[in-house]
């Protein structure tokens, strides 16, 4: 073993070392505790991921108790995607190489986080990695086996995070002249048909992934998602080291098609994610492949002598002590910092409110996920006109607390003789409510049969809706101290939202059937101008916010006169 190899298997021991004791005592982010309830329930696809995090934490938890036992394989993947780092940079015989991609990995602030909490972008980054050396090795021999191989990844890659296709596609843009080899297409069905049992997945569920990816973003444009934005590529290629990258991006030029993958890659998701501000916030770690490149591109640029290695080496190692300061303060206890990682006595504190009654929360996946982790409870949750789809509400297993005593966590402040506000570290962060006879109807279906497309403020409206209650259960409107009252909710694109009862005579919604009713609907005041909405029907627990139990019909509204 030569001094390079020996240098590269000490610093790969090493970090499981620092990660594994990391993972062991850093307390679960509700993100990862999230997809620990996925595992528990192993499926084709999730609402919000494909299944890879889930598969590897249902597979390590059964081995290795705990936190830690949940990470396993983030760390696992995190050695196995550097050293693929080091095979692509061919550093087996290159000391001083060997050790400013050490450098380079461990300043990287985003492939800290991702080497020991365990969320889809742990084995993103690992297949993105493997993906670019089998995608080499294709370009310098086209055979079966590579073949194989490259499609088998192209699955992978997309059964751990659907931001894969954007890796395929930018490094396709790269090369198009790769269409021109069979073998790609043949490379690229394969993968295709390991990916349909997640296809027929999201078929069989009506595409919650895709339209809540593709659709349930759009927000209208404020500037500060594009500021957020830049600011937080500052982070994920990290303040140290990032104006080196923008002068290797510029100063750099490809000798071979590889190497021009790596600048289409980062300027691809640079640029697209950037695009995409325009309808939404964007996440800083939807960038995190793009990680993968600049360390290849500023690798090279130090060895052409474009950038300073003196000044880079420099960087690097000031960006990694800034790291490790604050990867020791998240293992601190709650006292000290203030983060998702220093919660899980707020779970304590609920369970104790409890008194043993099930807690159902309201707009959150995050909270429950966390509850369930640290007190071993089950967790259920409900969404409401104010909060987005998630695996709970596909899941919905709170229609097992159906006419049961329970007790609710609104993240809203909600006021009633049956409420109290939830006191945490000495601030009320939501609304208690008990329920003493919950009447779940979450998923149960009504659609508007007929309406008319302009509505009149101060007429009363004649409306026909169905109802399909895919419940084993009835609903009783006047059960306990949450009856149940149907109304229709009224949106805009600019964050209007106001419900409004119907009148409808209705004491009982039938177990596992559809039925039809009528009702009129008025609308007294607007408080606007004309103007166009979409109305949906929906279910209003008690003093509870409605839910949405229809697709929206676009409608518009006018003043009587």
């Amino acid at each position: 073993m030569n001094a390079a190899t020996r240098l590269f298997s000490a610093f790969l021991l090493l970090w499981l070392l620092l990660n594994g004791l990391q993972a062991g005592l850093t307390e679960l982010d509700p993100d990862e505790a999230y997809y620990w309830v996925y595992s528990q329930e192993l499926d084709w696809g999730y609402f919000d991921h494909p299944p890879m995090i889930a598969l590897l934490i249902n597979i390590s938890r059964q081995l290795i108790p705990g936190a830690l036992g949940i990470r396993f394989f983030p760390i696992l993947l995190s050695l196995g995607t550097f050293f693929i780092l080091w095979k692509l940079l061919r550093l087996e015989n290159n000391y001083s190489g060997t050790w400013l991609l050490i450098a380079l990995v461990v300043a990287m602030p985003f492939l800290n986080v991702y080497s020991f909490i365990a969320t889809p972008d742990a084995p993103l980054l690992f297949f993105a990695a493997l993906y670019l050396w089998l995608y080499r090795r294709f370009l310098e021999k086209s055979d079966w086996g590579n073949t194989l191989l490259l499609g088998t990844c192209m699955a992978l890659l997309l059964y751990s995070k659907y931001h894969g296709v954007l890796w395929i596609l930018f490094m396709l843009a790269a090369h198009v002249k790769v269409l021109r080899n069979p073998r790609f297409y043949l490379a690229s069905i394969w993968g295709c048909l390991l990916f349909l049992p997640h296809l027929y997945w999201q078929f069989a569920n009506d595409f919650p992934s895709f339209t809540y990816h593709l659709s349930g973003r759009n927000d209208r444009y404020v500037l500060r998602y594009t500021t957020t934005y830049l600011f937080n590529q500052l982070l994920v290629f990290s303040p140290f080291v990032v104006g080196f990258l923008v002068l290797a991006l510029y100063r750099f030029r490809s000798t071979n098609i590889f190497q021009r993958t790596w600048k289409f890659l980062i300027l691809g998701f640079f640029f697209f994610f950037l695009g995409l501000t325009a309808k939404g916030h964007a996440e800083p770690q939807w960038t995190v492949l793009a990680v993968l490149p600049a360390i290849l591109l500023l690798h090279r640029s130090v060895d052409r002598a474009l950038i300073s290695r003196k000044w880079l080496w420099r960087m690097c190692w000031s960006s990694f002590a800034v790291l490790l300061i604050a990867r020791l303060l998240i293992v601190l206890p709650q006292n000290r910092v203030d983060s998702d990682f220093h919660k899980k006595h707020r779970s304590f504190i609920m369970e104790k409110e409890a008194d043993g009654l099930p807690v159902v929360f309201i707009d959150t996946y995050r909270a429950p996920s966390k509850y369930a982790f640290y007190t071993g409870a089950k967790p259920y949750a409900l969404t409401d006109v104010y909060y987005r789809k998630n695996q709970y509400d596909l899941w919905d297993w709170a229609k097992d607390l159906h006419n049961q005593r329970v007790m609710i966590s609104a993240q809203k402040s909600i006021e009633c003789d049956f409420c109290r506000p939830l006191r945490m570290e000495g601030e009320v962060k939501g609304t208690l409510v008990f329920a003493d006879s919950l009447q779940v109807t979450q998923n149960i279906k009504a659609t508007i049969v007929e309406l008319p497309d302009t509505l009149v403020l101060g007429e009363s409206l004649p409306l026909k809706i169905s109802i399909d209650n895919p419940y084993s259960h009835i609903v009783r409107a006047n059960t306990g101290n949450l009856p149940i009252q149907i109304v229709a909710i009224l949106t805009n694109d600019r964050d209007y939202i106001q419900w409004y009862p119907l009148a409808i005579d209705w004491e009982v919604i039938p177990a596992s059937a559809k039925t039809f009713w009528e009702g009129t609907l008025l609308i007294p005041n607007y408080g606007g101008q004309a103007s166009n909405l979409r109305l949906q029907i929906g279910f209003k627990t008690g003093v509870l916010f409605p839910t949405y139990n229809s697709a929206p019909k676009s409608v518009h509204l006018r003043d009587s006169n």
